[in-house]
């Protein structure tokens, strides 16, 4: 076999293998709680291209769902408006975590990363508050597998549905808030008429309803309060297993002041709104 015959074999399986790791996720699972079997499957897949997600119009605000008087046609064009929004915003995340799986593949296989690729992974772990993010550590690569990945379009509608009470709510209207929020800067959104005294919080006024859509899903993936829903997420990952809405709902207790009994409330309107979603 000739020298070119050679180099052209190795680097072909180099390129399989790089193929290969490109797909898979880290090996070491975070402890959890064991998986419970359902139903749900995940929201999206990059296969999907731009044209079958959809271009969302910039400043998009919420309908007047509120002048819809039919209980169920309203609930129906809640859904309908905000299920494409979902879409649109988990396949920016699931294109960001591509590339995070590629990088890791290079890492894994001993490759150096071009100082562009360096950047937009340094960019990418900030955004998703990683800030001491080191990249030739294999934990901030599987830090980051955990963070940057998507909310089941099932689960962020019933959550949608549920604070915006189907889009109706004061602050859904006024402040195109679906996911009820909160900021810590004083100005920084709505006062609550019942804020106890004391309190600093203000209900967060987003520019788009696609622009609440996107912090709630940042607010999942980064924040200490739901650590034990991205690890419920990252272990069905670790199985190949769909993500299922129902189980990952469990890591969402402190997301209300309710705990178990939100958890509750969400996997029922999971149940019972299941043609629609």
């Amino acid at each position: 076999m000739s020298k070119k015959v050679t180099l052209f074999v190795i680097v072909a399986l180099l390129a399989g293998i790089f193929y290969s790791c490109e797909n898979m996720e880290e090996t070491s699972q975070p402890a959890t709680a064991a998986i419970v079997p359902g139903q749900e499957k995940s929201s999206l897949s990059l296969e999907k291209d731009n044209k079958e997600v959809g271009q969302i119009p910039a400043n998009l605000e919420l309908p007047d769902f509120k002048s819809v008087e039919d209980n169920q046609l309203r609930k129906e064009k809640f859904l309908e408006f905000m299920k494409p929004i979902i879409r649109a915003e988990n396949h920016r995340v699931l294109a960001q975590r591509k590339f995070v799986k590629k990088c890791f593949a290079a890492y894994k296989l001993g490759w150096e990363l071009s100082e562009e690729r360096k950047e937009k992974l340094k960019t990418i772990a900030h955004n998703y508050k990683l800030w001491n993010a080191d990249f030739q550590k294999r934990e901030t690569y599987t830090e980051l597998l955990m963070r940057v990945d998507e909310v089941p379009v099932s689960l962020a509608l019933m959550q949608a549905a549920n604070e915006s009470a189907w889009g109706t709510s004061y602050f859904a209207r006024k402040g195109n808030n679906i996911f009820g929020q909160w900021c810590f800067r004083e100005g920084c959104g709505m006062v609550p008429r019942n804020r106890p005294e004391g309190a600093n919080h203000e209900v967060e006024v987003f520019p788009s309803v696609q622009l609440s859509v996107r912090a709630y899903i940042n607010n999942l993936n980064t924040h200490k309060a739901y650590e034990y829903f991205r690890n419920l997420r990252y272990e069905q990952r670790l199985n190949d297993e769909p993500l299922r809405s129902n189980h990952l709902a469990l890591g969402l207790q402190k997301y209300s002041s309710k705990g178990m009994e939100y958890v509750e409330i969400l996997q029922s309107m999971l149940e019972t709104n299941q043609e629609y979603i």
